[in-house]
């Protein structure tokens, strides 16, 4: 038996296949037309867009950061090109990416929600789910002590000051951690944010959505 071959489909398929093979993650397309990497090192704005990506569609990755899982990028970013013209127009030396600084809870990385952000200010929005569990944000429980056959525990607030430094509490009950955490918590945020506002590391709307923030 003799089969024809549509050599048109043939073509149509290796063409595909070899373009799908080199998506990044299997969605993203690196449109650029000149290099991506100098010296065997990606170049600043790819290498930011690849660990996006990642983020977003690496199940190895979200395994280690589950946060990430059902994040995705938004169509216009899935280009590299788009992407690195926002990069370029926007990043800082020394910046991050920050994908949920206007919105909290927002689960997609686009042009509207993001915003490069200093290291010291993003360390400010770090939630350290896992360690406090069911308790209020910046509230953990501290090991229980045996004290004249009576379990006592206690509960400790902390923040971070914006320095790289702790700043840490501990209290009798978890609404008294939870209300020194929430006055200590806006007070620093307000610092950082008039502190980052006046170096012009930041934009009006970055500030405003900070300071209006619940803590």
């Amino acid at each position: 038996m003799v089969f024809s071959v549509d050599m048109t489909l043939v073509l149509y398929y290796l063409v595909n296949m070899r373009k799908k093979n080199k998506l990044v993650c299997g969605v993203g397309e690196n449109d650029y037309d000149g290099s991506v990497g100098t010296s065997g090192h990606m170049i600043p704005s790819y290498h930011c867009w690849n660990n996006m990506l990642n983020r977003c569609y690496s199940a190895k990755c979200q395994v280690i950061h589950p946060t990430y899982i059902g994040c995705i990028v938004c169509e216009e970013w899935l280009l590299f090109s788009n992407f690195k013209k926002f990069y370029d127009d926007n990043y800082k030396k020394g910046f991050v990416l920050d994908k949920d600084i206007l919105k909290i809870g927002n689960k997609i990385y686009s042009p509207e929600y993001c915003r490069f952000i200093p290291v010291y200010l993003n360390s400010l929005l770090a939630d350290s789910g896992a360690a406090r569990g069911d308790l209020p944000l910046g509230v953990s429980a501290l090991k229980p002590s045996i004290k004249s056959s009576r379990i006592n525990i206690t509960y400790r607030a902390q923040c971070n000051d914006g320095y790289g430094e702790l700043i840490k509490k501990a209290f009798k009950t978890i609404s008294e951690a939870q209300t020194w955490y929430s006055i200590t918590k806006k007070r620093i945020v307000k610092e950082q944010v008039f502190r980052a506002f006046d170096n012009n590391e930041i934009l009006s709307d970055v500030a405003c959505a900070l300071l209006e923030r619940e803590w």
